[in-house]
Parts: C-alpha cells; structure tokens; sequence
C-alpha cells in the first residue's frame, strides 16, 4: 500500500478589518485565503493597543493559525496516522507575509492611538473598516 500526503495550495488574499471596538482597543480582523481554489477565511480578534503585543510576533502566530485551520480541514480522520497527513505549500513568500502583515497590524495601532486624540470613536471607526491590505 503507498501512501502520499496530500498537496494543498495556499495563498493568501487579503486582510481586512471588519469590526472596531475603539474604545475597548479592539480590532477584528479577517483573514481572506485561497486554498486549492477555495476562498475562506477567519477571524481574529485583536487588542491592538496592548503595549505586551509584539507585532511581528504575533502576525507570525496569525500565519500559523491560518496552516492549522487548513491542515485540519485537509485532512481526513482516519485509523491510518499517515493518510490524514497533508504538506501545505504556501505561495508567496511567507517572510514578506508576515513583514507585510506586521506593518498593517502596526498601521491600525498607529490609528488607533491618533484617532482616539481627535475624532470621535463612531468616526474611528468607520475609518478603521475601510483599512485592508491586499497580498
């Protein structure tokens, strides 16, 4: 019996936030990918002015939750521990993924704390809902 782990293509599309809390700090984000053709995402909820939060340390935490939400909706349960195995191959270069990730992360930060000096927090908001980053 010959055993392959499954190939599965992923790329990144876009991120986008999709909801503010700006007087709590908190941000929502989605994440927008393309596996095998497929469009999914996920959801991230993010107190973005937390002064313990490491950015670039975090957007690579957000890559890497994203590979295991794919691996496990990839892969098949089975008795067999070697058939449910699938190798993920990412299709953009995953440093610049993350570099990228981490100045849009940095740039709502950034936002954030000078919104909330000047406008009030419905037109912060609203401002923060139309930031996206495409891949």
């Amino acid at each position: 019996m010959k055993y392959a782990m499954k190939p599965i293509d992923l790329k990144f599309t876009k991120i986008e936030v999709s909801g503010a809390d700006s007087r709590n700090d908190l941000v929502e984000v989605t994440i927008i990918f393309d596996i095998d053709g497929q469009v999914k995402g996920t959801k991230k909820q993010i107190k973005i002015t937390d002064p313990k939060l490491d950015l670039n340390h975090y957007s690579s935490e957000i890559l890497s939750e994203v590979r295991e939400k794919v691996k496990n909706l990839r892969s098949a349960p089975s008795d067999d521990f070697i058939s449910g195995l699938v190798a993920i191959k990412c299709m953009q270069d995953e440093e610049v993924l993350e570099q990228k990730l981490a100045r849009f992360l940095m740039s709502i930060r950034e936002k954030v704390r000078n919104g909330k000096r000047s406008s009030s927090y419905y037109v912060l908001e609203t401002d923060l809902k139309k930031l996206k980053l495409m891949f």
